[in-house]
């Protein structure tokens, strides 16, 4: 007899892919449940598409459950997916538990957080990523406030050893920088995600070498790939073994998506590196158009 049971986690956005992907996912797997987490900031812009959802559910007679954070305060986010993961354990107790996480739409410190909390629940987590058609070509966000360390993935410092700052890159140069300028490393590396898609080389790649300022400290460049296999997990874990005998290491995901899981794994790999990320004020409505279901991402997180 199979005990098991499937629960989806998703982010309500403005964006066409968080309908079209809880679309998709929802017509071709089973669930037992979905919770859909929505920010209350931006609960007015998002509502449309969340009604969109439900009646999706309602169709499929899927229970869904909304969930509303506050991203201004980091620590009621955290409580909040806590007690929700807590309620999703106890309404399938004695079963085993497989959180399906669409992190499509899902802000990075979010993922963190889902991931923390499903460890320690113990529940089976895999992720799936729906890429855009395409992403708005003038901005995606603006006005990037003050970096926050992940909770419980702030790593350790140690005292009198400089600071080096990893970042995997993507199209948001303005938070680039305001890691760098926060922080003050003394060596900064950038992880540029390789290909042409998107146009990545003009927008990620030449945005990068253009904009920081190599007089501000010693910026190194290698090419990643959140694609790939394992995602890029082998390589920064390469990088990481090379720094953290003379550096204290801090570790931002700013591009493709599975790349936010990825130094997640890497922070759990190595737990005196510290994960950070860094908020912006606004987002663009216009962030993406479309989705591209054939290009689907997944993974596990053990």
């Amino acid at each position: 007899m199979n005990n098991s049971k499937r629960w989806l986690i998703t982010m309500g956005s403005w964006e066409e892919r968080f309908v079209l992907g809880v679309e998709h996912l929802i017509s071709n797997n089973k669930f037992d449940g979905i919770s859909i987490v929505y920010s209350k900031e931006f609960a007015e812009s998002t509502n449309n598409n969340r009604l969109k959802v439900k009646e999706i559910c309602l169709r499929h007679q899927l229970q869904s459950i909304e969930v509303d954070v506050d991203f201004i305060d980091q620590v009621n986010t955290y409580i909040s997916i806590e007690q929700h993961l807590a309620l999703i354990t106890n309404k399938l107790a004695n079963t085993t538990v497989e959180i399906i996480l669409d992190i499509s739409t899902m802000p990075r410190e979010l993922i963190w957080t889902c991931l923390t909390l499903s460890r320690d629940e113990n529940l089976h987590i895999e992720w799936i990523y729906y890429p855009p058609q395409k992403y708005d070509e003038e901005w995606l966000t603006r006005d990037p406030v003050i970096p926050r360390m992940a909770l419980r993935k702030s790593g350790v410092t140690r005292y009198g050893k400089p600071t080096a700052v990893i970042v995997i890159t993507g199209f948001d140069t303005e938070r680039t920088l305001k890691a760098i300028s926060y922080f003050e490393p003394s060596l900064v590396l950038l992880g540029i995600q390789t290909g042409e898609q998107y146009e990545n080389l003009k927008r990620n790649a030449n945005e990068q070498k253009a904009q920081l300022r190599p007089e501000l400290c010693n910026i190194e460049t290698f090419d990643f790939n959140a694609y790939s296999e394992d995602h890029g997990l082998k390589l920064l874990s390469e990088k990481i073994q090379l720094l953290q005998s003379n550096f204290n290491v801090l570790l931002t995901s700013q591009g493709p998506k599975p790349s936010a899981v990825t130094v997640y794994e890497i922070a759990s790999l190595f737990p005196e590196v510290g994960l950070f990320y860094v908020p912006a004020r606004e987002y663009n409505e216009k962030y993406s158009l479309g989705i591209k279901i054939d290009s689907m991402v997944c993974g596990n997180v053990n």
